[in-house]
């Protein structure tokens, strides 16, 4: 006798017969139909996720392991090869974890406009997902980009740890705003006296609706003030469906846009600072408008243009 399960299947019993009624029409026909296998192309969209997910975190790895034995290790703070090494790593981290994204989502990225070849700036952004920030330190390749990031991220996560703490990093808590505003100055005075470009999302958060917050003032004023450097504003589109790496499925196939704006310089906006931020908050908004083929009697007019120093001058 050859053992239930093993070799032998036994015979199906049928069911008993259902007669179709109003009531239970629909759920008798959906019984009868036949269960679908996974598409080859689902499939092969599970395996892409899965091979990028390896390759990111096994990147992830080396870049940490290489970050900490060959530079934090070998070189003490303020050394130019640690600050130079410290750079390297960022942006092959970023170029790496972009690189792979793109392939495996297979994202459509369109850049508008070009980076300063030369200078120094505080780059002004809107925030829609964690993939972001690889995704601007690709764009704006010729610039050394310095971070503000939650005090969450001090310790325990791959590459962006050790870089926070160690390549020039500001932390913020969000539970005290004169703690986080010294914080921030003195982020932004370490950075103007040396090297880099800070980056700040004015909004505060992630935008998980693609809708642009409000911009808070007193987090960029502060890190503008101490550094002295001029901004550069920069809109980032399509990413706002995958706030998290949880849901960066969401993106298989999605067209992203990033816009690189004209740098303002320190002078305008030190005359007249609430108004600077009030035009590069609009045209950000007005960018994302124009990206999406919104109307343009939602665009209220257009982007509106920077003020002219004179006019600031005259008031």
């Amino acid at each position: 006798m050859t053992p239930v399960g093993i070799g032998r299947r036994l015979p199906r019993r049928p069911g008993p017969q259902v007669e179709p009624t109003e009531e239970n029409a629909a759920t008798v026909a959906h019984s009868e139909q036949p269960v679908s296998s996974p598409s080859p192309d689902a499939f092969g969209s599970r395996v892409r996720y899965a091979v990028g997910f390896g390759f990111t975190a096994a990147a992830a790895a080396a870049l940490d392991l290489w970050l900490r034995l060959a530079v934090l290790r070998r070189y003490a703070p303020g050394h130019p090869r640690r600050i130079a090494g410290v750079e390297r790593v960022v942006k092959a981290w970023g170029r790496t974890v972009f690189g792979i994204a793109r392939w495996f989502l297979r994202l459509d990225v369109h850049v508008e406009g070009a980076p300063p070849a030369t200078g120094r700036y505080v780059v002004v952004s809107n925030h829609q997902s964690s993939l972001d920030i690889p995704l601007l330190i690709t764009t704006l390749a010729t610039l050394d980009l310095k971070f503000v990031a939650m005090e969450q991220l001090r310790r325990g996560h791959l590459v962006i740890s050790p870089v926070l703490r160690s390549g020039g990093g500001a932390f913020v808590k969000k539970e005290s705003l004169s703690d986080d505003l010294v914080e921030l100055t003195r982020f932004g005075r370490e950075v103007g006296r040396g090297s880099g470009c800070p980056l700040i999302f004015p909004e505060g958060g992630i935008s998980r609706d693609g809708v642009l917050r409000p911009f808070r003032l007193a987090g960029i004023e502060a890190v503008r003030r101490a550094s002295g450097l001029p901004l550069l504003p920069v809109t980032v589109d399509g990413l706002w469906p995958a706030p998290s790496i949880k849901e960066y499925r969401r993106l298989t196939g999605a067209r992203l846009t990033v816009r690189i704006g004209v740098p303002v310089p320190f002078e305008t906006i030190e005359r007249d600072p609430r108004g600077a931020y009030d035009v590069i908050e609009s045209g950000i908004r007005s960018n994302l408008r124009e990206i999406r083929g919104e109307s343009e009697s939602q665009e209220a007019g257009g982007a509106a243009a920077l003020p002219d120093p004179a006019d600031s001058a005259s008031r």
